[in-house]
């Protein structure tokens, strides 16, 4: 992945390390290692562009990828799941349709008005 190409998929590291580093605001030079992950928010936001390079930091590097089509037809039964990473992964950027499909979110919604207005 290269930071401001658009992001296409979320991986997984199975084994191997990879590198994720960015410049400007918030910059970044990290070593992710087995089990950590990267490429989230291509799953909820189309075309978002990448926000670090990553790289593989030793010779053999296995990752699982899941891209966004396949995370949409898992959750096209699952609204709820859908709901929970887009608050999750989006957080403040999240749609308010998500926020009243997910259970909790949407009692978390309902406590917010209640106390505003």
């Amino acid at each position: 992945l290269t930071q401001g190409q658009a992001g296409k998929a979320f991986y997984v590291i199975v084994s191997g390390e990879v590198q994720v580093s960015s410049t400007g605001p918030g910059a970044v030079d990290v070593i992710l290692k087995q089990g950590s992950y990267f490429g989230e928010i291509s799953l909820v936001m189309e075309d978002q562009p990448c926000m670090a390079t990553c790289r593989a930091n030793t010779s053999h590097v296995t990752l699982l990828a899941l891209d966004r089509d396949a995370f949409l037809a898992i959750c096209a039964d699952e609204p709820a799941l859908l709901a929970f990473m887009n608050l999750k992964l989006l957080r403040t950027k999240c749609a308010l349709s998500d926020v009243l499909v997910h259970e909790q979110a949407r009692g978390l919604f309902a406590q917010f008005l209640k106390t505003e207005w």
